[in-house]
């Protein structure tokens, strides 16, 4: 092995030492019997800085990316155990339909106890909302107010840059999207106005 191959392994394991650890160009020079300045040169020269940033940032993204999965599979567990409390408490309420004439009807008089229906009801409407959200299935509604919302930022987005000079003044365009936005905003629908 001639000498500059030497000092090629010397700087490489050097280098590894500077990423790896904590050590400074003066720690190096101690250890290899050299200059801190010299080490610094080699350094600088071979963009150790930049080579021990890249690597915080691989192991700072890893670290990221196992805790990420981690919370996820822990998020997924607890979604679990959610749905199956949900799907618990509707078996009760199935029973209670099951058997109508123990539950839901009054012991002194023929018909059905109004109150417990819709108390049952309430209930029912809850074990689906829990059900839903430990799915992760979203409410349609709000999927459509971010839709819509997105859909305005990008059309406001294009008016601000001058894309609208394609649509006639008197369209109406914007006026009509602007509309249909207040009305799911504020919860108002066809359906209810009607």
């Amino acid at each position: 092995m001639n000498k500059q191959q030497k000092i090629d392994q010397r700087n490489a394991r050097m280098k590894l030492e500077y990423i790896n650890s904590n050590c400074t160009y003066e720690d190096l020079a101690k250890r290899y019997n050299m200059t801190a300045q010299n080490v610094q040169r080699i350094a600088n020269k071979n963009k150790w800085r930049l080579a021990k940033n890249e690597m915080q940032a691989t192991l700072k993204k890893e670290k990221c990316d196992k805790l990420d999965k981690s919370l996820a599979i822990k998020k997924r567990e607890v979604n679990i155990k959610h749905y199956k409390a949900w799907e618990k408490l509707l078996n009760v309420v199935t029973s209670i339909l099951d058997n109508p004439n123990l539950y839901l009807t009054y012991k002194e008089v023929p018909g059905y106890n109004i109150n417990k229906m819709e108390h049952l009801a309430a209930i029912l409407e809850k074990i689906q909302n829990g059900q839903r959200l430990s799915s992760g299935l979203e409410d349609e509604v709000e999927l459509m107010k971010v839709k819509i919302a997105q859909q305005k930022v990008n059309l406001e987005k294009e008016k601000a840059n001058g894309g609208y000079d394609n649509i006639p003044a008197q369209s109406n365009f914007l006026k009509v999207v602007n509309e249909s936005v207040d009305k799911i905003w504020s919860g108002k629908n066809e359906e209810k106005e009607n």
